[in-house]
Order: structure tokens, then sequence, then C-alpha cells
């Protein structure tokens, strides 16, 4: 199929909500991103992960790993990018969690995560805890 542009709003911000994050970015200075908010750092608990938005958009970057996790063990690394589970694309930590737990729900004990560095991609089968 061919490539289209389709317009999406989610919902509005209120004027107060606006100003004060402004007054944050301001403070905090720029991250990048143009929506006024700074990127949230999430911790994946069961698989030893903390992870916030990639720059880009199109996965998780990997912030840290617990080194006595399943995912140390499988050689993952911070600054890495997780940008698929299971075979279906995320771009948050509740992206990863609801892949998760589908899986879960299916009687699964690992998920296949599929992992970018700058060597280009690979999949890891990870414990779900």
């Amino acid at each position: 199929g061919k490539s289209m542009s389709v317009k999406v709003t989610l919902g509005k911000l209120q004027d107060e909500n606006r100003l004060a994050s402004t007054e944050q970015n301001n403070q905090g200075g720029s991250n990048g991103m143009d929506d006024g908010q700074a990127p949230v750092e999430q911790t994946l608990d069961k698989l030893g992960l903390r992870v916030m938005p990639s720059d880009d958009g199109n996965g998780v970057q990997i912030v840290d790993v617990d080194p006595d996790s399943d995912a140390a063990d499988k050689g993952l690394k911070a600054g890495e990018k997780i940008t698929a589970v299971n075979n279906q694309e995320v771009k948050s930590a509740a992206d990863i969690q609801k892949v998760i737990q589908d899986a879960q729900k299916d009687g699964r004990k690992k998920a296949l995560f599929q992992i970018e560095d700058q060597n280009g991609n690979r999949f890891v089968a990870l414990g779900l805890g």
C-alpha cells in the first residue's frame, strides 16, 4: 500500500498545564522533544531494565540493566533500544508490559525482544519472571 499522513488529536491541554510545562522545561533545559515534556525513565523490575522512550520515537532506550538479571546475562546494555517484543512494536514501558502480560496469559515463560544497536538488530529471548 501507499504511505499516507493522518493527523490525530489525542486531547488538549488546559492553558494552566501548558504554562507549567513550559516553566519546567525552561528550568530543566531542552531535551530535544517538542511536546514540552521530559522523557520519563520507567522501570521494568521483572526484566531488570530501566527504559525511557527513544529520541526518534522508535522503540524504547535502555537506560540501565540490573547486573543480576536475565537481561544482563543475555548481553543487553544501556544505550541499546528495544524496538519490538513478540513481533509487536513498542514505544513505552507500558507497551512492553502489555505484551508481556498477554504472553503470560497465553502461558508463555519467555518473550522475544528485538534489540537494536549500532551494529544492527538481534533477537533475545528473556524470561518473564
